[in-house]
């Protein structure tokens, strides 16, 4: 009976050593690279998977000039104790933006800090007369080099639909289309230069006309601009709009 008890405790110990064993083994992955909001969200929790931004200097007002967005990289494996580069290309066939005329180029040869997995990169947009007529698209890759494989590339979120993982396409325009809450009856007829005026005259943004703007807001704003182009045109200073005609706001104003 004692060698029985014996052998059993034996064969209890000797499957705890087991499980220890089993809990110390790590998972070992090959590195990975990847643009990160393909496959998890940024912030995390907050968006659908993406592999395409859309930005517009539209509602951005008529003095800015430039926009930084940022580029999310992350690899998978292990953090290492030293700094990995990676390449970071521009597909200057596949883009219809220029490097610097619509976009400053980052450096082809970005790095993966010692000790992280991931990276960040700025990538600023420059705003150009073009972009108020045209979209333009800057399309990103990671390629494979000695520090970081291709072997996350895409994946396939339904028959037709492929979600990149290692291509990023950033899409750039300054094309200003009328405010849901523009009402011509006492703003007029919608241009680009009457609306940038408003905003300059009564501290707002084109954002604000476009979603948030009550009707009482709207018809102050074209009583105020119509008193405001009288008096230019009294003072000789008559305000004209991009085609040669005199701006003028809605009928229910003058």
């Amino acid at each position: 009976m004692r060698k029985n008890i014996v052998c059993i405790g034996v064969l209890i110990a000797l499957s705890f050593m087991s499980c220890k064993k089993e809990l110390l083994m790590t998972y070992h992955s090959e590195n990975s690279i990847y643009f990160a909001p393909a496959v998890f969200n940024m912030p995390l929790g907050s968006s659908p998977l993406l592999d395409t931004t859309a930005i517009s200097f539209a509602f951005a007002g008529g003095s800015t000039s430039d926009s930084t967005i940022k580029l999310y990289v992350v690899v998978t494996g292990a953090p290492e104790d030293q700094d990995r580069a990676y390449n970071l290309v521009v597909d200057s066939d596949s883009s219809t933006a220029k490097p610097g005329v619509h976009f400053v180029a980052p450096a082809p040869v970005q790095y993966i800090k010692a000790g992280k997995v991931r990276d960040t990169v700025n990538l600023k947009l420059l705003r150009t007369a073009d972009m108020q007529d045209s979209n333009y698209r800057i399309i990103f890759r990671l390629p494979a080099n000695e520090n970081f494989n291709n072997a996350m590339e895409y994946k396939m979120t339904s028959a037709t639909r492929r979600l990149n993982y290692t291509k990023y396409t950033v899409y750039v325009t300054d094309i200003l289309k009328k405010p849901g809450r523009w009402l011509d009856a006492y703003l007029g007829s919608f241009t680009r230069k009457k609306i940038f005026l408003i905003c300059e005259l009564l501290n707002t943004t084109p954002s604000y006309l476009d979603t948030q703007i009550s009707v009482a807001d709207v018809i102050f704003y074209g009583k105020y601009m119509q008193r405001y182009l009288n008096q230019m045109a009294a003072d000789g200073n008559p305000i004209y709009e991009e085609d040669g005609s005199r701006m003028v706001m809605g009928p229910s104003v003058q």
